[in-house]
């Protein structure tokens, strides 16, 4: 934790992307007690790597979501932003870098965790996503 978010905490992490047509659920975030102190001025920022041609081919997508539950198990996942980046490969090129900073709603539960999906057969696994949980 670092004193960055407005009650001084943050809780970043990163995780490899997905080998072909898979999905990767990032590691539960557990805000612990944090969650009932919580208010209107929560974030969560994803960033999303660059990624060539050979990694998101022409018309392939990498799509990063937020997720949040009870329970670590992620049992009966609540997605609180379906699809907070969207990475299409085009042009022969892949697709650029981006990140999205996402305000966590009122009463979201204790563990938080960001999913990222890949529609095409590359292997992305050289790649990561991270993420910021600043609160």
């Amino acid at each position: 934790m670092s004193a960055t978010g407005p009650r001084g905490l943050s809780f970043t992490g990163s995780v490899a992307l997905p080998v072909g047509s898979a999905t990767v659920n990032g590691p539960f975030i557990d805000l612990g007690m944090y969650t009932e102190f919580l208010g209107d001025n929560e974030t969560i920022t994803v960033t999303a790597p660059s990624l060539t041609t050979g990694q998101l081919a022409n018309g392939a997508t990498m799509i990063y979501s937020v997720q949040a539950d009870r329970g670590q198990k992620f049992e009966n996942p609540t997605t609180i932003s379906a699809a907070l980046i969207v990475q299409t490969g085009a042009g022969g090129a892949g697709s650029a870098g981006a990140n999205a900073t996402l305000t966590l709603p009122r009463g979201f539960y204790r563990f938080l965790r960001v999913v990222a999906v890949n529609s095409g057969s590359q292997d992305c696994s050289a790649s990561s996503m991270s993420w910021d949980v600043e609160l």
